[in-house]
């Protein structure tokens, strides 16, 4: 006897041709083959249950018909609890929790076991400040949302107004003014090159925390702004030695509170230091009495 493979062959005689089903078809195609043949007879039981089946699948197939099905369906899905009806977001700082949900809700009455995740994934990701996003189902009504965001980096005065970026330039939003203690880059390509001299930064709290604004100068180097108005030019290249020269000329000098104005770094031999306005009146006006005190004495040793 040939071994049970879980499928049936029909006879060529009922189908036109062999055909092999599978084990779950067998018995009501078995049942249909003996009520062609004559060879079964219904109850009035089972007249009357196969009555109402016919019922049933004539009134579902009307009502997909109809376009009704999907009301019906939302109708049942809702009386069992198995809705969407619920958003769970977290790790969103920039993003709104109701702009996160307006980009992925689901229409009234949605089964969750429709939802679907990969698609809302890739519609938030279409978002600036989102980075990546975990979506998936928690049964039997809820979509948890775990949200990833670019990190903001630096202000950027950009042609047509301050962008807030992120890393390698990258523009997430435009600035609305709200203080984010951010450090402002200013000059052409300097969104481009912020990574590398903001991470240099890191290393000299003295010299960052005092920044107001870093400087691109012809896509070449960096002038950094401090709030008390000095302008630190430094090189083209080797911008961490001369950091740590000038953090190290501040912390045993106190640079920064001398009157002065700017510091030119360029020279790899030299530091070209220049007073501010008022300085050099004072220094002038210090000379100036240094002089008369000195004429003064010796005119006194004279007479």
């Amino acid at each position: 006897m040939a071994p049970d493979t879980g499928f049936d062959a029909m006879p060529e005689a009922v189908f036109g041709s062999r055909v092999v089903l599978p084990r779950l078809l067998r018995k009501p195609v078995r049942h249909l083959q003996r009520l062609f043949s004559g060879g079964i007879r219904f109850s009035r039981h089972g007249l009357v249950w196969s009555a109402l089946c016919l019922v049933a699948v004539c009134g579902a197939a009307a009502v997909h018909q109809s376009g009704h099905g999907r009301a019906m369906v939302s109708s049942v899905v809702q009386g069992l609890g198995i809705a969407v009806a619920r958003y769970e977001i977290s790790g969103n700082i920039e993003t709104p929790d109701t702009e996160v949900v307006g980009m992925i809700a689901a229409t009234p009455g949605h089964a969750i076991l429709e939802y679907d995740v990969e698609a809302a994934r890739k519609a938030l990701r279409e978002h600036p400040w989102i980075e990546d996003a975990v979506v998936s189902r928690v049964y039997p009504d809820t979509i948890s949302i775990s949200i990833t965001e670019y990190p903001p980096m630096a202000l950027w005065q950009a042609p047509d107004g301050v962008k807030i970026i992120g890393e390698n330039g990258r523009v997430l939003v435009d600035y609305d003014g709200n203080p984010r203690g951010l450090p402002l880059i200013v000059g052409k390509g300097g969104e481009r090159e912020a990574d590398a001299m903001l991470e240099l930064m890191q290393r000299y709290p003295g010299i960052s925390s005092r920044t107001k604004a870093m400087v691109r100068v012809g896509e070449r180097r960096w002038d950094l702004e401090l709030a008390s108005g000095v302008t630190i030019m430094l090189p083209e290249s080797g911008e961490a030695a001369e950091l740590e020269r000038l953090s190290r000329m501040e912390r045993d000098q106190d640079l920064f509170e001398r009157d002065i104005e700017m510091i030119d770094m360029r020279m790899p031999d030299r530091m070209v230091i220049r007073m501010s306005q008022e300085g050099r009146a004072l220094v002038r006006a210090k000379r100036e009495e240094q002089i008369k005190r000195m004429a003064t004495a010796q005119k006194e040793r004279n007479t």
